[in-house]
């Protein structure tokens, strides 16, 4: 049991750790693209204020604009494994689970959270910026209001916008950051010091996402995650 539970840490740790380098190449090759695009306005990704989470007035004024609304019911899925994601959503209210599937082990599994007030831009990023089939899907765990934005009509007002290109940039980047120092938690603390720093740091998730998720992203059972609580 105890060689089980350390194989799956294992596990996940490689996992992660492929997955932030795979991200940090899209960070990467955004910054190129902004350098290359607006070079007078660029900005460090870095100096930004980590503790904010929503995204700045241009990109909301932009999602109000041209996005559509639309209420999603608890356990409805707004992107499903094997489709391509092509869609940028912005959570109004309600909360979502990004989950991985893993053939390997024919199981899904929660790697993200996505809440009013946590990431509350949500895309699939592997499948929307390279243009290929998601092993994620989106699914709300209770009723959810999100505006969507289509990946054309986005990449249509960034050529023609460069403030707003500048905004979607710097959001772009600093939810990856975000993701990566997110996981990086998960994969250097305890699964006990965890759970203390989601409820320190990010109280939302602990209140409003259901338990079974959250251990699902920990690596443990429900009946484990329980005992710590």
């Amino acid at each position: 049991m105890c060689s089980d539970f350390y194989s799956l840490k294992l596990s996940l740790f490689v996992r992660n750790i492929i997955d932030l380098v795979k991200d940090l190449f899209f960070i990467f090759s955004l910054k190129c693209i902004a350098i290359l695009l607006t070079p007078k306005v660029f900005f460090n990704p870095l100096s930004m204020d980590q503790s904010r989470y929503h995204p700045r007035n241009k990109l909301l004024e932009f999602f109000e604009e041209e996005g559509s609304y639309t209420t999603v019911r608890p356990s409805e899925c707004l992107l499903n494994i094997g489709e391509k994601c092509d869609k940028v959503f912005l959570i109004l209210s309600g909360g979502f689970v990004c989950q991985n599937y893993n053939p390997m082990v024919d199981r899904l599994r929660t790697i993200n959270f996505h809440l009013e007030l946590f990431h509350p831009i949500m895309t699939v990023i592997q499948s929307f910026f390279s243009d290929s089939i998601s092993n994620c899907q989106l699914k709300a765990v209770m009723r959810s209001d999100v505006l969507v934005l289509q990946k054309g009509v986005i990449l249509n007002a960034l050529k023609e916008d460069d403030s707003l290109h500048k905004a979607y940039v710097e959001e772009t980047i600093y939810a990856l950051l975000a993701i990566n120092e997110f996981h990086t938690k998960l994969i250097t603390l305890t699964t006990k010091d965890m759970y203390h720093y989601l409820l320190k740091e990010c109280p939302e998730i602990v209140r409003q996402i259901p338990a079974k998720y959250i251990a699902e992203f920990m690596g443990v059972t429900p009946e484990w995650l329980s005992r710590i609580r």
